[in-house]
């Protein structure tokens, strides 16, 4: 096994940040196209959406009086459409993006020449088993967060108000933030697993679950990073831009510097996400490997990424990192 590959699983939280934020730069005109192709509208989508919705509420509210029983009716019946197509469209372009930069990491790693034009040729060749894999992931935290809400009600209404009461709503709260860290780490790491390998939805699951032991803490770190960068990004643009006292051209300049750093921020996390994973197959030491795409893309690309622990396959030759 190459040297560079085995110190992939060396690699600190700090060491994966820096090796994403070269690879974005390296690597810049890429990741650029990417961005404003599929990163971008996904913002702006949301950014429509908002106002959108805003809108509608506040008019809604002000003329409901003045609605007949089946005006309000259809409107409501349009808002549900609205927002039916805003979700279909924000998975949509969560999914390519996601197998874009995914399958953009695999091909510098594997040193192969790498376009634009054939990124999107592949994307949508690999987003129904990244679809599953949402859906699943999706799921499965959903199950778990209504069951632990659930429990947690059922304790505060017997047991709320003595001291053992409050110890276990604590300890309780405490566990169900883990676990919803726990999955959603499991969901990101799957992701890339199921544009890189042939495997989605529960497997892909379990398959994160597996690589993801010996890495928790950059996992983790991740996970801290996306919360404060969004978290302070949207607090900014609410005090300031939603509800501040500034001058409008102000406003709108602060608004754009909001947007283009979650931007920013999304596809550095999407990058990180790539890197966690080929550092996780590192290591557990399974090879990181190149053969041909399958039958329905080695018609256009001869060329994809197979990974596992397989004899016959060719060992991908990674960048040189650098260990931090």
């Amino acid at each position: 096994m190459d040297r560079a590959q085995e110190e992939l699983q060396f690699l600190s939280s700090s060491g994966v940040f820096k090796q994403s934020f070269t690879l974005i730069f390296k690597w810049k005109k890429i990741f650029t196209q990417i961005t404003l192709a599929l990163i971008l509208p996904l913002f702006l989508i949301a950014l429509v959406r908002s106002h959108i919705e805003n809108t509608f509420i506040d008019k809604f509210n002000k003329d409901f009086d003045n609605y007949t029983q089946s005006e309000a009716i259809k409107k409501i019946v349009l808002f549900i459409v609205f927002e039916i197509l805003y979700v279909t469209f924000l998975i949509l372009f969560s999914l390519l993006s996601t197998s874009a930069v995914v399958y953009t990491i695999a091909c510098i790693y594997a040193a192969k020449e790498i376009t634009f034009k054939k990124v999107m040729s592949v994307v949508p060749r690999v987003w129904k088993r990244l679809l599953l894999t949402f859906i699943v992931g999706y799921a499965i935290l959903f199950v778990f967060c209504f069951v632990g809400v659930l429990f947690l009600s059922l304790i505060i209404a017997f047991l709320g108000g003595n001291p053992i009461g409050i110890a276990l709503i604590v300890i309780f709260a405490v566990l169900l933030l883990a676990g919803f860290i726990y999955i959603y780490m499991l969901w990101n790491l799957a992701s890339v697993v199921s544009v890189l390998e042939k495997v989605k939805g529960c497997k892909a699951m379990k398959k994160s679950k597996v690589l993801i032991k010996g890495h928790l803490v950059v996992s983790i770190a991740l996970f801290v990073f996306q919360v404060f960068a969004f978290g302070g990004i949207s607090i900014v643009y609410e005090v300031f831009v939603v509800d501040g006292s500034l001058n409008l051209g102000v406003k709108i300049l602060l608004g754009i510097l909001c947007y283009v750093l979650m931007v920013i921020v999304a596809l550095l996390v999407l990058v990180i996400q790539t890197v966690i994973y080929f550092v996780c197959k590192s290591y557990h030491h399974e090879n990181i490997d190149r053969t041909l795409l399958a039958d329905h893309l080695e018609a256009s690309y001869g060329a994809y990424f197979r990974i596992n622990d397989g004899p016959k396959e060719l060992q991908l030759q990674p960048q040189p990192l650098e260990v931090v």
